[in-house]
């Protein structure tokens, strides 16, 4: 037979540090605590009675509390305000945007130079922000520049801007007239 002691299946068995003590003396079968596990709880009550000692130091009167409570309820005041502030401030950025893309879609329409769809300004990667100068106004000369660079990288043909020379005569002063009609020849 074997060396190790033999207990009963049914007798249930815990084990602390390295011998086996069976759990019969409690009506609920768990062992009782050791020694060293008292000397623990006590350093933990010890513990927590230091820390709890040391926190009612700290403890502020009641009045504190009303005023730390308000302070919260002001500080939770203002990031509501902040919030919605925020959300204003974005709302109209993005109102004025859009006003900016509306005049830059349009001036693509009836630029001078000839029309370009304003799709295709997207297309080249417009950004409204880049067209736009230090005061917040559109710089019309960038507007009109991109324009014409969308229009050249698309091949647009655009419409052509008439020589008012064309048909003009030398002598501008030699008009006819109503009078010139009358005349005898």
């Amino acid at each position: 037979m074997s060396d190790t002691p033999t207990t009963d299946p049914a007798e249930p068995v815990a084990t602390t540090g390295a011998s086996e003590i069976p759990a019969t003396d409690t009506p609920d079968g768990v062992a009782p605590p050791a020694p060293e596990d008292y000397a623990r709880l006590e350093s933990a009550i010890r513990t927590v009675m230091d820390a709890d000692a040391a926190q009612g130091d700290t403890e502020q009167p009641d009045d504190d509390a009303g005023d730390i409570a308000k302070a919260r309820r002001q500080a939770a005041n203002y990031r509501t305000q902040l919030r919605e502030a925020q959300a204003e401030r974005d709302q109209l950025r993005d109102s004025s945007t859009a006003q900016l893309r509306a005049f830059i879609d349009w001036r693509a329409t009836t630029h001078p130079g000839g029309a370009v769809d304003p799709a295709l300004l997207d297309a080249a990667g417009m950004d409204v922000a880049q067209l736009v100068d230090d005061n917040g106004h559109l710089d019309m000369a960038a507007v009109d520049d991109f324009i014409a660079a969308a229009a050249q990288r698309f091949s647009v043909k655009r419409a052509f801007t008439p020589n008012r020379a064309q048909g003009i005569s030398a002598d501008p002063g030699s008009r006819p007239s109503l009078a010139d009609a009358f005349k005898r020849k």
